[in-house]
Formats: C-alpha cells, structure tokens, sequence
C-alpha cells in the first residue's frame, strides 16, 4: 500500500478557499474524519437529521404524489392525465441525477447540495399554489429538477464526513427513514386530502428544507472545507459532464410517454403523431446507446453489461421497479374507484407495501452481514415474492372486496414492497460486488435503471387502465349525453357519487375492469423480472472489493475528485 506520510506540501500561496470540495478526499483527509474528536455530539445532533431529511424528502414524495392524484385530478377536471404529475417529476430526476455527481466533482458539494435542496422546495411550494394541471406538472419538474440530487448529494457528503466504522449504521437509519418517509407521505397526503386540501401536503417539505439547508451551512461546510485544506484538485471538467447523453434519453423517455398518456384518449391511435411519437423514441434510444459507448463518463455504462450475471440483475431491477411504482399508484387509484373509499382511506392503505419494504430490507440487511456469498438465496426469493405480490394484486381485482377487513386488505398489499426489500439491497450488493473497482458506476447503472423502471411502470399500467376504463365506458354508458358523461367520469372520480345508482353500477363496474387490466400488466412484469434473475443462473463470478486499496489507487492515480465518486452516483437507497 502507498505511503503517503511524506507528500510534499501545497505551495503557501494556495489557500483554503482555492483547495476547495470539488478536491479529492485523500489519505490525510481520510485520517482525520477518523479521529475521535473531529465530529462532536452535537454535531452528530444536528448533521444527521439535516443530511437524513433528503431521504425523508425523497421517499416522501415517493408516495404523496400517489396518495393525493386523485384529489388533484378531481379539482382540475384532468384525472385522466393525472399520470403526468408523477411522470414529470420521474422524467427529470432520471435524466439529471448523474448529471448531479459531475457537477459536484465541478462546482463543490456544498454548491450543489444546496442547489438541490431550495430546487426541490421551491417546486413543491409551487405545487401547493398551482391553479391547474398545467401549472402542477411544471411545478413538478422543478421538484424533479432539485430531487434528482437530494440523496445523492447527501449521502455522498455523508461518506466523506461519517467516520468509516458508522457508515453501516447510517446506512440502516437511511433505510428506516425512507421506510419511515413513504408512509407519512401516504398518510398524510390522503388525510390533508380529505380534510384541509390536498395542496397543504406540498407546503410539508419546505420547514424541513428550510431546516437542512440552515444547519448544512452551519456545521457541515466547515467540516468538508476542514477535511480539504491543502489538498489537490480533481481532473473533472465542465466538458466532462455527460449533457448530449441525458438529453438524449430524456427525449426517448418523454416521446414514449406521449404515446402511453395521450395515445387512445387524447391522441387518436391513427392518428400520424403516434408513429413519428415512436420513431423519435427509437431513434433517440438508438442514438443514446451510441453515443453512450464513446462518452469518456457516460450516464449509463454499458461496458458492465457484457456478463450475462450483470446483465440478469440489471433487468430485474428494471422490471421489478416497473411493477413497485405501478402498484403504488394503482392501489389508491382502485380503493378509491372501485370501492369509493375517501383518498385518506386508500392512502392509508398504502401503509402496509411502504412499511413491508424496510422490514424486508432491514431482514435482508441483517442475512447477507453473516451470509454475503449467499446473496442469490435473497435475489431470488425477492424476485419470487414481488412476482407472487402482483398476482395477489390482480387477485384482489377479482374478489369481491365489499366488507373486507383492514387485514384481508394488508395481506394482498405487502408482497411487492416486500419482495422489493428483500431483492433489491441483495441484487444491489451483487452487482457492486461483481463491479470490481466499477462499483461506483455499477451504482449509479442501478439507480438509472431503476428511476426508468419507475417512469415506464407508472405510464404503462395508467395507460393500460385509461384505455381500458374508455372502452368499457363507451360499451356500457350510450345514449343521449352519453359523451358528457363518459368525460365526466374519466375526469373526476369524485363525480362517481352524484351518479344513479344504475349508472355509477355501470361506471364503477367499468373501473373494475381497467384496474384488472392493469394489475394484470404488472403481473406480467413481475413473472418478467423473476425469469430475467433466473437467466443469471451460473455466470456469477465474485470480485471482491477491497474499499482501502481502492482509495490509495485514486489517491496514487490522482483520480475521481470524490469519496467515493459521487460523480458515479454513490451508494442509493436500497
């Protein structure tokens, strides 16, 4: 190992300011995060919570966006494009989060940290005040602009200021808060729903990004400057941030979700913009993966696909996401239309799938500590558990749910999140594991994939349902006014109520259908995911990492300006 006790000293004019956080973290810094004394109690007090709140920020409107929907398409009339206020959001946030690592490595932590912070509440106070869908879906791509860096960014300064022995236990206080942060948004955006209005739920996250932001400036900037005096700057450059790339699949992603959205409703399917829609999207795909194959630090390294082991866990994360975030908002979605629950009644149930994914993963956590080489047990118990949870979804859309226990309901509901806590840190840990010293770009693969998963699940199952719900309403709902009656049901579902029974029978009949519809389209994509897994079988071969030797060799190389790179989309929540 490199000893690196008698490096020489930076010239005496180079001063703190210009040895900035855009600098590596190396062997000094390293030792001094590691002393006793460097981070007080009450800095531990104050830092964790303020860098644990993007977490809480994140996974809180992971699901407050599907527990008001609902009550956002009833005021603006618009619930049948009401997949945009969650699209848009995914849209963004998947383009820029690898964007957000290298402009770190550019600009410093504390620049960009921030920056995400005040964009991600400025956007969700522009939610809470927005007068229509229009308004809603552009305050929604500002969140997405800031939420694309809020846990990368935190986590990241987390590892270079958290002394390597508490890493593990961060790490665990991540997940519960996640854990902890999706099920508040599910509560309390179906109870404000119901109670105060669905916008007050938006003005949540702004004290607690008033707050982070305070005590980052505060207690976590001096630290990172304290812990980068003296040392060297990174070789990352503005030309190095990949912007042709994730411009790229921004367009492919939105082109698609034109036609998922619009196509059969809005846009006619014979209609000429569905076939040049799909063209521009296989154009930019195909234009993305080239270009992504000469990117010097491409948004998706393709380089870590050629083993098929790799290649199978990148698959089922993808599927297995399009399948969690398609039932998270098809659930609340169908209490409320098929059973005319109040929004604080179906977003309450979302309880049980939000609460399911620590536990799994905290289990899983605990397993693979004593039982690493044992990962597959986990993969593929997960991926069995989510594929058996979406057809326990479907299940659901066939029984006859009137008079149903609160515990009947929670049984069909946790198997997805739980199959997803269960498989996802164990695929994760796999695939970091098989990455070698890539582990770091195999990260930031993983999350990618999963955040498209995310957009092409959410879009495709409330297409499948908004097609479907059209067809049976047009074969069930004629005669005179028909038409005004049939937009009036697709656009509220609050209008369900002030129907004749008869006809709201016919109606809620219609969404019974749609629902079935969709869940099927997941249970599709779940069985997809658990074959993608089973197809790894065999190719797996360890590549075991060795984080110390790693560190000496970037610090040798004058490598990635970060620790570890957070250019490279640092360690997500599993």
């Amino acid at each position: 190992m490199a000893n690196h006790e008698h490096e020489s000293e930076p010239p005496p004019s180079m001063s703190a300011s210009f040895m900035s956080e855009r600098t590596a973290l190396l062997s000094k810094a390293r030792h001094k995060r590691e002393e006793p004394g460097f981070m007080s109690r009450l800095d531990y007090f104050l830092v964790m919570p303020a860098l644990l709140s993007n977490t809480l920020l994140a996974a809180f409107e992971s699901t407050i966006a599907a527990s008001t929907q609902s009550s956002i398409g009833a005021e603006f009339h618009a619930s049948d494009n009401i997949a945009w206020v969650a699209t848009s959001y995914l849209i963004v946030s998947t383009a820029l989060s690898p964007l957000y690592g290298r402009a770190s490595d550019l600009f410093g932590r504390t620049t960009v940290y921030l920056f995400a912070v005040m964009i991600f509440t400025l956007g969700c106070l522009l939610c809470g005040l927005s007068k229509s869908l229009g308004q809603m879906i552009a305050a929604r791509v500002i969140c997405g602009i800031g939420g694309a860096g809020l846990i990368t960014g935190a986590q990241a300064v987390t590892w270079d200021i958290l002394p390597s022995r508490l890493r593990p236990l961060y790490q665990a206080f991540n997940n519960t808060i996640f854990g902890m942060g999706a099920a508040f948004g599910a509560t309390l955006g179906g109870f404000m729903a119901d109670t105060i209005g669905w916008r007050f739920a938006y003005f949540v996250p702004v004290p607690l990004g008033v707050f982070g932001m305070t005590v980052f400036l505060a207690k976590v900037r001096p630290k990172l400057q304290q812990l980068r005096e003296g040392e060297k700057r990174g070789k990352i450059g503005a030309s190095d941030i990949d912007y042709f790339g994730s411009g790229l699949i921004m367009t492919a992603i939105t082109l698609l979700l034109i036609v998922t959205n619009l196509g059969g409703h809005e846009i006619p399917w014979k209609s000429p913009l569905i076939p040049v829609a799909l063209s521009g999207v296989v154009i930019s795909t195909l234009a993305f993966f080239r270009h992504e194959k000469k990117a010097p630090l491409p948004v998706l390294p393709l380089n870590l696909l050629a083993d098929r082991h790799m290649t199978s866990m990148v698959l089922f994360n993808f599927f297995a996401s399009m399948a969690i975030f398609g039932s998270l908002y098809l659930i609340p979605l169908f209490f409320q239309s098929t059973l005319l629950t109040t929004a604080s009644v179906a977003s309450r149930r979302l309880l049980y799938p939000t609460l399911s994914a620590p536990i799994g993963s905290v289990l899983t956590g605990i397993f693979l500590h004593r039982f690493r080489e044992h990962a597959y047990i986990t993969q593929r118990l997960g991926a069995f558990i989510l594929f058996s949870g979406t057809l326990a979804l479907l299940a659901l859309s066939f029984e006859d749910n009137n008079g149903k226990s609160e515990l009947q309901f929670g049984v069909h509901l946790i198997w997805v999140h739980l199959g997803m806590g269960i498989g996802f840190i164990s695929s994760l840990m796999n695939v970091l594991d098989m990455a070698g010293t890539e582990h770091a770009s195999a990260s930031s693969m993983v999350f990618l994939i999963r955040s498209l998963g995310g957009v092409i699940g959410i879009s495709t199952s409330q297409a499948v349902l908004q097609n479907v719900l059209l067809h049976q309403l047009r074969s069930n709902i004629t005669g005179k006014g028909s038409k005004r009656t049939i937009r009036a049901i697709r656009e509220s579902l609050s209008y369900l109520n002030s129907l004749e029974p008869e006809l709201r029978a016919k109606a809620i009949n219609a969404y019974v259908v749609a629902c079935r519809a969709a869940f099927t389209t997941l249970a599709v994509v779940g069985g997809l995911g658990f074959v993608s897994l089973l197809l790894g079988i065999g190719a797996y071969k360890t590549h075991p990492i060795n984080d110390d030797w790693e560190e000496e060799e970037r610090d040798a190389e004058g490598g990635p300006a970060t620790n570890p790179p957070l250019s490279s989309g640092i360690p997500t929540l599993e």
